[in-house]
């Protein structure tokens, strides 16, 4: 669950049917629509939820996964629905990243099949 105090403007990059049908499921169970997507993060495979870290990565970590895919900030953030500023407190460290965002910009970048 995100932090309510760090809570950012989502940024959509799926198609507006998509999003509109997120947007109803999401307010038929009465949540925000950020929370409703991170329920949905799932761990892609048995092996993968065995391996996987459920902590927030640190900075380094999000800024060296960003250049390894050679992505912008802008990029980034927008493959994981958050604002650009949001994505440089991350890697900043100002705020920790989410881990299942973290999971998210890993699938969405193919660092980790799904």
């Amino acid at each position: 669950m995100i932090d309510p105090s760090d809570r950012a403007e989502v940024v959509m990059t799926v198609t507006r049917a998509i999003k509109g049908r997120w947007v109803a499921q999401s307010r038929a169970r009465g949540q925000k629509l950020t929370d409703w997507l991170m329920e949905r993060i799932e761990p892609a495979t048995d092996q993968d939820a065995a391996t996987d870290s459920y902590e927030s990565p640190t900075p380094e970590e999000i800024r060296a996964a960003r250049e390894a895919v050679e992505w912008s900030q802008a990029k980034a953030a927008g493959a994981v629905l958050v604002d650009l500023r949001t994505w440089q407190r991350w890697e900043y460290g100002e705020r920790k990243m989410p881990p299942g965002l973290w999971k998210l910009f890993r699938l969405e970048s193919g660092l980790r099949s799904a």
